[in-house]
């Protein structure tokens, strides 16, 4: 199940899917995963999401 949330957060800063994932220092596919709901992110790049995305994890999860 895709998290809306996070999609639209993303949206509104404007930040693409590649830019996500290097700040992250994960791959594209990984943050992909983690958009689309296949894949649970760690709780550090989690918190460091929702430091980007200036919202809180409980917010964005």
């Amino acid at each position: 199940m895709k998290r809306i949330k996070l999609i639209q957060a993303r949206n509104l800063k404007k930040i693409t899917q590649k830019e996500m994932s290097e700040k992250l220092n994960i791959t594209e596919i990984s943050y992909q995963r983690i958009e689309y709901g296949t894949q649970n992110p760690k709780l550090e790049t989690s918190l460091k999401i929702s430091e980007i995305l200036g919202r809180t994890v409980n917010n964005l999860f």
